[in-house]
């Protein structure tokens, strides 16, 4: 055997181990994206809803008297929150290997989705953009 051959074999099999060593970075790389986005998601859903809690209690119990600027303050950080809980859903949508009705399923039974978000994920589903695509070729 010559030096060449076993330069290349040695080469070769330095290459396949550095493979390996970036896709098993790369896997936990992802890993960590989605348990991070799935993280974001409690917290925002949290503080979305103690912020619509926040603004309920205050009309009712401000009735008579209601402060706009108070109110208008209430009322956009409930936006916020709104278009923040939009953010991190197409987050864990790129990040997600799939996101579909199927997974919005798994996910309730998990414990990651409520009821009450259920249709939210679905305007963002993957099932919705072939309708919306099956519907344009029609």
């Amino acid at each position: 055997m010559d030096i060449i051959s076993i330069l290349g074999t040695i080469v070769g099999f330095v290459g396949l181990i550095v493979a390996f060593w970036q896709y098993r970075k790369t896997k936990s790389l992802e890993d960590n994206i989605r348990s991070h986005n799935w993280f974001m998601y409690q917290r925002v859903d949290n503080t979305n809803g103690t912020t619509q809690i926040a603004l309920d209690l205050y009309k009712k119990r401000h009735q008579s008297g209601i402060d706009l600027d108070v109110l208008e303050q209430l009322a956009r950080a409930d936006s916020c929150g709104q278009e923040l809980f939009k953010e991190i859903i197409k987050q864990i949508h790129m990040h997600e290997p799939s996101f579909t009705e199927k997974d919005f399923e798994r996910w309730k039974r998990e414990g990651k989705l409520s009821d009450s978000k259920f249709d939210l994920f679905l305007q963002f589903s993957t099932d919705a953009e072939m309708k919306v695509i099956n519907k344009s070729t029609e």
